[in-house]
């Protein structure tokens, strides 16, 4: 018998595709806390000025000797600042030892000219972004300068470290300004702009 529109065998029905999205980026976002509390707990309890004094790579022992601290807790936390690239961790002559980064080296040793830990070194951004939930609700601010005792505190450390963190952006836009007003003059000199 002929096969009719009526016998011809059908597919079934297609699926919506599937998303390909993962939670991998809100995993992330979720845990995004973790490098600055690494690094602060490393600030405040004198990890960056122990490694970034000594004049080789240290232990963890030895850096937990000079910080006052328990060897293990120590190591952990030398290995969350690798993690964060903060510390650079090698094997020499069956010893595990560690040392700072250049960054690390630069902005968060305390000696350093650079130094901008003391931003991180207490917890009042930490406790300001934690009630943003209630500064939102109520479109306050968590915290207000206008009180001499907490302007003494938070300006000069902010000033310091605003100061660091925007003297490289400033001499390249200096360079920049520089650059342009050079050309302008070539262009007003040869008559092509006034």
């Amino acid at each position: 018998m002929p096969r009719t529109s009526l016998h011809r065998k059908t597919s079934p029905p297609r699926r919506p595709a599937r998303s390909r999205a993962t939670p991998e980026m809100l995993h992330q976002v979720m845990y995004s806390f973790v490098p600055a509390r690494v690094m602060q707990t490393a600030l405040r309890l004198g990890v960056f000025s122990a490694l970034g004094g000594a004049k080789a790579a240290q232990t963890a022992a030895q850096v937990a000797l000079a910080t006052r601290c328990d060897a293990r807790g120590m190591r952990m936390l030398l290995d969350a600042l690798v993690a964060c690239q903060l510390a650079v961790k090698k094997l020499a002559a069956g010893k595990t030892l560690y040392s700072l980064t250049p960054v690390a080296r630069q902005f968060l040793v305390p000696a350093s000219d650079d130094y901008i830990g003391a931003m991180f070194e207490h917890d009042t951004m930490w406790d300001t972004w934690q009630q943003l939930t209630e500064a939102v609700r109520s479109g306050q601010p968590v915290q207000r300068v206008n009180d001499e005792s907490l302007r003494a505190q938070f300006f000069p450390v902010l000033v310091r470290s605003l100061h660091v963190i925007n003297r490289e952006p400033a001499r390249r836009t200096a360079a920049a300004l520089l650059r342009s007003e050079e050309h302008t003059s070539e262009l007003q000199s040869r008559g092509l702009i006034s």
